[in-house]
């Protein structure tokens, strides 16, 4: 243990020292040290620094990707296509033109942004590497999905959306697909992405977000 301790602090020490041009590509895995050293209790105000820094990046790139993170399909914010969708762009619309007494399905949209967010720090560096590296659309494609789907989702995108579920209550819900390449004026792509019926909870919701 006290091996353990020694290197976690060791590793602290190492990341204040980051310089800020590295910083942003290992976001999230400073994040994680940052976590468990506050949780082991090491050096407070070494990890307090740590903290400091990355919730500055964190705040630098949430600017660059935009506010809206969740967008309710039953409130009154408009939204394009680049940021939910052209599914949800065509429920916006629908919601507007129903007449009186017709009503259609609740529910929010994950916003193009928090994609954006999703990819910070190591997902979004070995992204790039794929993209480089792989000379055929198909194994581009399979390492593309692993490194999505890999890891945590960031908090600053996991909070409005529980909090989207919160308002919306205990209900099974309906995940689906609202690309921005979808529903165009060139094609449709009808049946390209997955969808899940009766999804609960919280976990759950996330896990299928990032399939």
């Amino acid at each position: 243990r006290e091996e353990l301790t020694a290197r976690l602090s060791a590793d602290v020490t190492a990341a204040c020292a980051v310089p800020e041009s590295a910083l942003r590509a290992r976001l999230l895995g400073l994040l994680r040290l940052a976590r468990r050293a506050r949780s082991a209790g090491i050096d407070r105000e070494a990890v307090g620094k740590l903290e400091f820094r990355l919730a500055r990046t964190v705040a630098g790139e949430r600017e660059q990707v935009g506010t809206s993170l969740v967008v309710p399909l039953d409130g009154g914010e408009r939204a394009g296509r680049a940021l939910v969708g052209g599914k949800a762009v065509g429920l916006l619309a629908l919601r507007d033109a129903l007449p009186e007494g017709c009503r259609m399905p609740t529910g929010f949209v994950v916003a193009s942004s928090a994609y954006r967010l999703h990819l910070l720090g190591e997902r979004g560096e070995r992204l790039r590497e794929a993209v480089r590296e792989c000379r055929d659309a198909a194994s581009l494609s399979r390492r593309a999905r692993a490194i999505v789907l890999s890891g945590e989702i960031l908090g600053e995108v996991v909070e409005p959306i529980a909090a989207a579920l919160d308002r919306l209550g205990p209900v099974p819900l309906a995940v689906r697909s609202s690309a921005t390449i979808e529903d165009g004026p060139a094609a449709s792509f009808a049946g390209l992405f997955d969808s899940w019926l009766g999804v609960r909870g919280l976990d759950e919701v996330l896990h299928r977000l990032r399939q």
